[in-house]
């Protein structure tokens, strides 16, 4: 894919049904609920979730592990979660996004401890699962995942990540229109002059 078609996708399952009135949204047969984004480091998957939030007017929370490790210890977590989601409800349209999004499906202890965290990177998954399952049909409130090394699960956890996600799409690295586009603004920004 394109990253003009991954734009087009994230347009068609995310942006359109939490961006349009409720009547809309209530009435589209099947919405997404949840997105997955997964591609290389660095191809634009936590820029392509701004842009998705703010096309739709929609408020942003970031649940990612490296925002919540250290910061809300023990039991703190569960009203954490709860308090995004009950915020998301109210103030809807929201995007919940979750980058390393691998980290939190991940069960495999050793690994954990791997990342060296001050508590475990998937502490949030069991409330954070009970709240999505929670949600109500006409409820705007779009999961945004984004994973750059889903290799790192074991099947059951890839399973797991797989199933809870309802669209997966591939980010690709920058073609050459794209970083034809990119240069000439990355030059200028740091001191080089005009490309022609």
């Amino acid at each position: 894919a394109s990253m003009a078609q991954v734009r087009q996708v994230l347009t068609e399952y995310g942006i359109l049904p939490i961006g349009a009135s409720e009547v809309v949204h209530q009435n589209i047969p099947n919405h997404t609920k949840s997105i997955l984004l997964y591609g290389a480091p660095r191809t634009g998957k936590t820029l392509l979730a701004h842009a998705a939030a703010n096309a739709a007017g929609a408020n942003f929370f970031n649940l990612s592990p490296r925002n919540t490790d250290g910061k809300y210890p023990g039991s703190q977590v569960k009203m954490l979660i709860h308090m995004v989601f009950k915020v998301a409800r109210v103030m809807q349209p929201s995007v919940i996004y979750i980058d390393e999004v691998e980290k939190v499906f991940l069960s495999d202890k050793k690994k954990l401890k791997e990342y060296g965290s001050t508590e475990p990177l998937n502490r949030i998954k069991k409330e954070f699962l009970k709240e999505v399952k929670s949600m109500a049909k006409g409820e705007r409130v779009l999961i945004i995942g984004a994973s750059s090394e889903p290799y790192l699960l074991v099947k059951k956890d890839q399973k797991a990540i797989m199933d809870f996600f309802q669209k997966h799409v591939h980010c690709p690295i920058p073609d050459y229109a794209s970083r034809r586009k990119l240069w000439p603004t990355l030059v200028k920004r740091y001191g080089g002059g005009d490309l022609p």
